[in-house]
């Protein structure tokens, strides 16, 4: 089951890991005519579902090809007028939230974690 929320990117870590703050409008209804809107709001680690990128540092470090794909995925963010965040319930082992990126514009929506493997930016991953 997907959780979609709305997102602001604090930060971009590398090609497929994004700091977002994530939130949504939530109306609650407590009945005798008394409603409440509240906005929840988290702001953590995000993983891209799905992809793997090129590690920028470490042991396995690919710096050139990890670079271009960090910075394909701050393109693919900016160009969106807002972003929508569809994650999974529970973290991944290391703390991060899986997550797919949804850029929408008026042009119309666009899966970054697709673009990113279309153009060769990245590489399937299966947990």
């Amino acid at each position: 089951m997907d959780y979609v929320y709305d997102a602001e990117v604090i930060r971009v870590v590398d090609g497929d890991t994004v700091i977002l703050r994530v939130f949504k409008e939530v109306t609650v209804d407590f009945g005798f005519h008394l409603k409440e809107t509240v906005i929840k709001e988290y702001t953590g680690n995000f993983r891209l579902l799905g992809i793997d990128t090129p590690e920028p540092r470490g042991r396995k470090a690919d710096p050139i090809p990890a670079r271009a794909a960090t910075e394909r995925l701050k393109e693919l963010l900016a160009t969106a007028q807002r972003i929508e965040a569809r994650t999974e319930k529970d973290p991944d082992n290391f703390g991060r939230y899986l997550v797919t990126l949804i850029g929408h514009t008026q042009a119309g929506n666009y899966n970054i974690n697709e673009t990113l493997l279309k153009e060769g930016h990245a590489v399937p991953y299966d947990r």
